[in-house]
């Protein structure tokens, strides 16, 4: 396997205000617009979960 800059993907990890072990994996920092209204609403608050 070649490692290289293209094998790799960045991506921010989020944990739930609302739901125990309810995690969201984004490709883009606080890329919220792009969720549907419903996984946002009961999803809650966003935490980041690593940094």
């Amino acid at each position: 396997m070649n490692d290289t800059a293209s094998d790799t993907l960045t991506c921010w990890i989020y944990r739930s205000s609302k739901k125990q072990e309810m995690y969201l994996y984004l490709a883009q920092e606080d890329g919220f617009s792009d969720l549907p209204e419903a996984l946002q609403k009961g999803f809650g608050r966003p935490e980041a979960a690593f940094q």
